[in-house]
């Protein structure tokens, strides 16, 4: 049987999740103080973003090391699952057993492996959350209610948060490889397992959450950009980590949620938004972004050009 080619441009924001801000495909992006529209497929994205690094031995006890004795079992399950998917390959293309050493079709797979297995999980994560993001465009949110639904996606709530380059490139700069454990090396698997524990966070908690609806009929749309979740109670000024969280997803032009917090409400309430908290939500996605934000409005960009 034929391999699968490989997936070479890959999204690190998610391509059927912009085009909600796209017309016939085109999206206008602020990138540099420059607003250019663009196709979806040529922004978000870049080659082999998801490309396994090669651990060490040293990197797999770290990443056990990292969560032993903070994990239920079934975390642990988890750990283990993400090891194997995105660990393995690489360091098995290293440490081939005696028999397939040399063996170049084992190499292929492995090399295929490591291109595209994350990339494929995130497609098959994006599939099953198609029509859950679907229903919350539609303003419908049963999901939050439905323990079976609820658990997947808020792991995928927390995931859009941390599998961006930007998030990527600020570990990349923040952390140094200690005693022969890199975070960077791991991260493809550091930050599945980091959005597993807050997604079980939040779904603990959902019953004292809140999951709010925003609804923006007002003349200026919600945009996006490439860090499209935002914890409303982070500080961009800081590289202190917030000690609360509530995460803010514009999920259309339209529409947005917030997941809000325990005790120290957001600010916001579901239902109708004024202009002025659009455009405080707004700067709040430009702020966290690395380097694109979106729209599909050439003005509301310019408008937040001018206003920055």
């Amino acid at each position: 049987m034929n391999m699968k080619k490989d997936t070479r441009r890959q999204h690190h924001v998610w391509r059927s999740y912009l085009e909600a801000w796209s017309t016939n495909q085109t999206i206008f992006c602020l990138m540099d103080s420059l607003i250019f529209p663009s196709n979806v497929s040529g922004v978000g994205v870049e080659r082999d973003f998801y490309k396994l690094s090669p651990l060490t031995s040293t990197d797999i006890q770290g990443i056990r090391w990292l969560f032993e004795g903070k994990m239920h079992p079934s975390g642990k399950r988890v750990r283990e699952n993400f090891l194997t998917a995105f660990g393995f390959p690489g360091w098995l293309l290293s440490n081939p057993p005696p028999h397939l050493a040399g063996n170049a079709k084992y190499e292929a797979q492995l090399r295929h492996q490591i291109i595209n297995v994350e990339e494929d999980w995130h497609a098959a994560l994006e599939n099953k959350m198609t029509p859950v993001i679907a229903a919350l465009r539609r303003r419908e949110t049963s999901v939050y209610t439905d323990d079976k639904e609820c658990i997947p996606f808020l792991h995928f709530l927390c995931l859009q948060m941390l599998r961006t380059k930007g998030v990527r490139d600020k570990i990349a700069a923040r952390t140094s490889e200690m005693n022969g454990f890199s975070i960077v090396r791991c991260w493809n698997i550091l930050r599945h397992i980091f959005a597993v524990n807050a997604g079980l966070s939040l779904y603990l908690e959902r019953k004292k959450r809140s999951l709010l609806l925003l609804e923006n009929n007002t003349d200026v749309p919600f945009i996006t950009g490439d860090q499209p979740v935002v914890n409303l109670f982070s500080n961009s000024a800081s590289d202190k980590p917030p000690e609360l969280f509530a995460p803010y997803y514009p999920l259309n032009p339209s529409t947005a949620l917030i997941i809000d917090e325990v005790e120290h409400r957001c600010g916001y309430t579901s239902g109708s938004t004024s202009v002025e908290q659009v455009r405080t939500l707004n700067r709040r996605i430009r702020e966290a972004s690395y380097r694109q934000v979106f729209s599909n409005s050439k003005e509301v960009l310019q408008d937040i050009i001018a206003s920055s």
